[in-house]
């Protein structure tokens, strides 16, 4: 899981505009509509558990201080429930979307087109081919 962890903390930091790859360590700002959150790449902390993955990412805001929000993805044929964003309420409200469509984009850029995730009621349920 830690590899896991470590590959969507790569990517959360985003793809540098200059020749240097960016540090997954060191915090990146995320901008939108004037609002600003940073992001702690280097925070990001993957397990398995009641058949989702959940996903843990550090943010930081001048509101809120550092906070840790979690993401579970629930898989194929679990039960679990999925689909929303659990941390501190403003960064929830504010960032919790985005931060939710970013780890889904780095969970496919780490399984590659096999990943698939759709709706079931509440829960959004992941699919990675284990072929990969």
């Amino acid at each position: 899981m830690r590899a896991l962890a470590r590959d969507i903390g790569h990517r959360l930091a985003g793809t540098p505009i200059g020749p240097a790859a960016p540090d997954p360590n060191e915090p990146v700002v995320w901008i939108d509509a004037g609002d600003e959150v940073i992001v702690h790449g280097g925070s990001v902390r993957a397990r398995i558990e009641g058949g989702a993955l959940l996903l843990t990412v550090e943010l930081e805001s001048e509101q809120t201080g550092r906070r840790a929000l979690t993401v579970p993805f629930a898989f194929a044929g679990s039960t679990a429930i999925a689909g929303s964003v659990y941390g501190d309420p403003h960064l929830v409200s504010r960032w919790g979307h985005i931060l939710q469509d970013a780890l889904w984009s780095a969970l496919r850029g780490v399984a590659g087109p096999s990943a698939s995730l759709r709706l079931d009621g509440r829960r959004a349920v992941l699919r990675i081919d284990a072929a990969r």
